[in-house]
């Protein structure tokens, strides 16, 4: 996977996103530009989120 800063290629490349989940990228629907491009395929995927935050809650006891 070739990382991509605004959708233009940065010159890095990933074997895999850890900690980012991501899906085909659809013009039509994604308003943010793509994130990664499959460089065997040529397609490219948006990024839905970096990373997960869990964070312990206050007790309000």
């Amino acid at each position: 996977m070739e990382i991509l800063d605004k959708g233009k290629p940065t010159g890095k490349y990933t074997f895999n996103a850890k900690g980012t989940l991501y899906k085909k990228y659809n013009p039509t629907v994604d308003k943010k530009p793509p994130a990664f491009r499959d460089v065997e395929t040529g397609e490219l995927y948006s990024s839905i989120y970096a990373r997960v935050i869990i964070r312990r809650r206050k007790n309000e006891n």
